[in-house]
């Protein structure tokens, strides 16, 4: 028996719980990225069996609810998107790629939503933590890089053991290279994908077996190089079907600089260049992620890499921020809520102006929506106390990279000495 003739709720249905593996960094197995990495389907520390992992309890229950109608806890921000924006959640991307195997993937589901044999048509690969970048929202967990700043902060004991962690062990490995003449699409990230050992050997295995012109490849890559050890990683993409680069960019110039602390941001322009010059039909999107840190200048990025050509309007994908939670732009004083919203309005406006720009005019309004939620005081009152124990490990200041927000410190100021005092004695409590 199966499900293939049992109806399924178009609203809530996935289909990645069936055709997409995810492989995380903490080794953790899921339907997606997007997906609860802290109630996953398995992981491999504990078991390595992909058929057990992919029919356990909590795959099968996922199954279950998406197939009848229940929007699961676990895909939130898919929900969330769905709410926020008309552009399409990652739901929706699968089920527009992949519905073509919707028959297939319900005639290999059993009635308990276990499946009959594993058959992936999407692989989403993170092999470790290595990454050159220590971005100010990310941690040691993604990035080698980011170690010795938690040492300092006092977050992690000083363990060089513990710093480079794979996330794929070898009968994996296997199963990987073995699904290769079957799948459609493999999308790597990592830690840094262009900088991962195994993420070259897919793809030389892909090439060696004829499979690669069948293949489509996503990125998610910081793009602050196209090279490394002897591979040039725009000859190999131009053995493969399609290629779609997915930039961590989240600003630009000395606040791209501060914010994914060691890129150089002429190189990024440059590797820009190099990519359109050299593989113009791969597509490229920035994926910026809005926190208080670019939440101003993404526009101003957004608007100069239109204008010159380095990107098309509609070729941005703005994620929210999930965490570190005091970097959230919602918590934020009103008047800077009001100031941000005018300034998205206006580039909205532009983006109006250039035509068949709906794409991105619905990023910026997701914005808008989510910004105008109610924030905490407290949670900038430790963004702030964060960022200048980080400012000085890394001999940065955030006010002086970051003039707009001059008036922050200020302004928290005035909030603590008026739950002190009270408002009508402030100007006393100031004078004393």
């Amino acid at each position: 028996m199966s499900l293939k003739k049992i109806p399924y709720i178009k609203d809530t249905f996935c289909i990645a719980p069936w055709t997409e593996i995810h492989f995380g960094v903490s080794k953790e197995v899921m339907p997606c990225c997007t997906y609860d990495r802290y109630n996953p389907f398995g992981n491999l520390n504990n078991n390595d069996n992909l058929e057990e992992i992919y029919n356990s309890e909590n795959a099968k229950h996922l199954r279950k609810r998406l197939f009848e109608g229940e929007r699961a806890k676990e895909c939130s921000s898919c929900w969330n998107q769905e709410k926020l924006s008309k552009n399409e959640s990652y739901r929706q991307f699968h089920n527009e790629f992949y519905g073509k195997y919707i028959d297939e993937v319900l005639e290999n589901t059993n009635e308990d939503f276990s499946l009959k044999s594993i058959k992936p048509k999407r692989l989403d690969i993170r092999f470790d933590n290595k990454c050159n970048l220590k971005c100010r929202i990310c941690n040691s967990t993604f990035s080698t890089s980011w170690y010795a700043d938690e040492v300092k902060l006092g977050i992690r004991k000083d363990d060089k053991t513990n710093v480079y962690r794979e996330s794929i062990p070898q009968g994996v490995m296997d199963f990987i290279l073995q699904h290769i003449p079957t799948v459609d699409e493999i999308f790597f990230a990592g830690g840094e994908p262009l900088m991962q050992d195994n993420h070259y050997k897919i793809l030389e295995a892909a090439i060696d077996t004829g499979n690669s012109c069948n293949i489509r490849l996503t990125y998610n890559t910081n793009f602050s190089s196209l090279k490394y050890k002897n591979k040039d990683i725009i000859s190999l993409w131009k053995k493969f079907q399609f290629v779609n680069v997915g930039a961590s960019l989240d600003a630009s110039y000395k606040q791209g600089e501060y914010q994914r602390k060691n890129i150089i941001w002429e190189n990024v322009v440059n590797n820009r260049k190099k990519l359109l010059k050299e593989l113009p039909d791969a597509n490229f999107e920035i994926i910026p992620t809005i926190s208080i840190l670019n939440v101003y200048n993404i526009l101003e990025f957004h608007k100069e890499w239109v204008t010159k050509k380095l990107l098309l309007p509609n070729d941005i994908k703005i994620n929210l921020l999930t965490g570190p939670m005091a970097y959230d732009i919602r918590n934020l004083p009103e008047h800077h809520k009001k100031r941000i919203i005018g300034l998205y309005n206006e580039h909205i406006e532009w983006l109006i102006n250039l035509k068949n720009t709906s794409l991105a005019i619905n990023e910026f309004k997701k914005v808008i929506k989510y910004i105008n939620e109610k924030g905490d005081i407290e949670k900038l009152k430790k963004f702030i106390e964060y960022n200048t124990k980080l400012d000085e490990i890394r001999e940065e200041t955030f006010f002086d990279i970051y003039p707009e927000f001059s008036d922050l410190e200020w302004y928290l100021k005035y909030n603590i000495l008026k739950d002190d005092v009270g408002k009508k004695h402030i100007i006393k409590k100031q004078y004393e």
